[in-house]
C-alpha cells in the first residue's frame, strides 16, 4: 500500500475587524407595509437579485472564520455596503481572539503505484476542527504509515487491513466513524471532499475531549 509523510502545524491567532453602525435615515427612505401578517406584501419589497449577490460576494472570500483574510474582507464588504444603503456612524473595532490557524500541511506519496503516474506527489491538506484544546497537528517531521481507504469507515470496512499505526482515508460522510480508526490504533485520518454535505456531518468530525488524534480534510 501506498506510504505517505504529511506535516500539518497550527497555531493560535489573530484579530477580526468588527462592524458597529448606527442607522440613520436610508438612502432610499422607509418602507410602509399595511400588514405584517400579508406574506405578499412583505415579499414584494425584498429585492433577491440583490440577496442573491451578496450571498455570492460573501462566498466568494472563502473561509470567513475569525483570523483568516476572508473574515477580514467580509467586514469590510459589510461596512460597504453598510454605508451604500445610508447608515452612520459606522466604526470597525479590533479585538483578541484564540482561534486555531492553519499553516498549511500536504500529504506526500512515498511509493505512489507506477501504474498511476497521474497522482500527484504532494497533495494540500487542510486541518479539521481541534478536539477541545488539541489541534490537528503532527510533530515538526510529519507523521509517516500506510495509507487505507475505508469508505465509511464501519468497523467491517477494517476487515482484512491493519489499521495500527496507518493512516486512514474515509469519506466526509461517515458521521462519527473516524473513531473506528482512533480505537483500533490509528495515527490519522484524511476525509475525502463529498460532492455535498451538512453542518451536521462537520460537527460529528471532532469532540470535545482534547484526544491527540489529528484529522485532516483533502479536496475532490
Amino acid at each position: 500500500m501506498p506510504a505517505f509523510y504529511f506535516k500539518c502545524i497550527l497555531g493560535l491567532a489573530l484579530l477580526l475587524p468588527f462592524a458597529a453602525c448606527q442607522p440613520s435615515d436610508p438612502r432610499s427612505g422607509p418602507v410602509e407595509i399595511e400588514d405584517l401578517t400579508n406574506i405578499g406584501q412583505v415579499t414584494s419589497i425584498v429585492d433577491s437579485v440583490h440577496i442573491r449577490q451578496t450571498i455570492s460576494d460573501l462566498a466568494g472570500f472563502g473561509t470567513r472564520m475569525t483570523g483568516y483574510p476572508g473574515a477580514t474582507q467580509a467586514a469590510n464588504y459589510l461596512v460597504d455596503r453598510f454605508r451604500s444603503i445610508g447608515l452612520e456612524d459606522i466604526k470597525m473595532e479590533d479585538y483578541v481572539a484564540s482561534v486555531p490557524l492553519d499553516e498549511g500541511g500536504a500529504l506526500t506519496l512515498l511509493d505512489a503505484p507506477a501504474t498511476h503516474p497521474s497522482i500527484a506527489p504532494s497533495i494540500p491538506l487542510y486541518s479539521i476542527w481541534p478536539n477541545l484544546v488539541r489541534t490537528s497537528t503532527t510533530p515538526p517531521e510529519g507523521i509517516t504509515g500506510k495509507l487505507y481507504y475505508v469508505g465509511e469507515g464501519d468497523w467491517v470496512d477494517f476487515n482484512n487491513i491493519d489499521p495500527t499505526g496507518a493512516i486512514i482515508m474515509m469519506d466526509f460522510n461517515s458521521g462519527v466513524n473516524w473513531q473506528n480508526a482512533a480505537n483500533l490504533g490509528a495515527r490519522a485520518v484524511i476525509f475525502a471532499e463529498p460532492d455535498r454535505t451538512t453542518r451536521v456531518d462537520g460537527e460529528e468530525k471532532y469532540l470535545q475531549v482534547p484526544i491527540n488524534f489529528p484529522r485532516f480534510w483533502m479536496k475532490k
